[in-house]
């Protein structure tokens, strides 16, 4: 059974993601957390003490405190704040996009480079296509244009 906080000593907190057959609160869902005593806690106990006397998640906190903490900030922010980190991660999804890309185009005009080669060489298409992952029309292509 819980014991009141003592205000200003300890935070109750509700798990409310557990199921409930008959729909009311079971008080074992509550935890209770001594904000000045880390007396006999799990390390669990420890990143949530610390998250809430300091506001932060610390780096070795399990991921899901940290997801936590991220959730609560953005909630905690004023609408024009959410818009802005919006519109920042928005451009940041493009920029990487973009990037990912050029990577690709440059790997594609790595392989049409290599299989111009191989055609030079005289392999087979066949072996080509394996070797670059290029279609074998797409090598007849290229070998005809060789010839122009």
């Amino acid at each position: 059974m819980l014991t009141p906080p003592r205000l200003g000593k300890s935070i109750i907190i509700c798990n409310s993601s557990i199921p409930r057959k008959s729909g009311v609160l079971n008080w074992s869902e509550f935890y209770q957390f001594e904000l000045d005593k880390p007396k006999l806690e799990t390390a669990n106990h420890k990143h949530w003490r610390d998250y809430f006397k300091t506001g932060k998640a610390g780096t070795d906190a399990p991921e899901y405190i940290k997801k936590a903490s991220r959730i609560i900030e953005w909630i905690n922010l004023s609408e024009e704040e959410r818009d802005v980190l919006s519109t920042l991660e928005r451009l940041e999804a493009n920029e990487q996009a973009e990037r990912d890309y050029l990577v690709g185009e440059s790997k594609a005009e790595e392989r049409t480079a290599i299989a111009k080669n191989l055609i030079k060489s005289n392999f087979g298409l066949d072996d080509i296509a394996n070797a670059t992952g290029l279609s074998i029309a797409k090598l007849q292509e290229l070998k005809d244009e060789m010839r122009v």
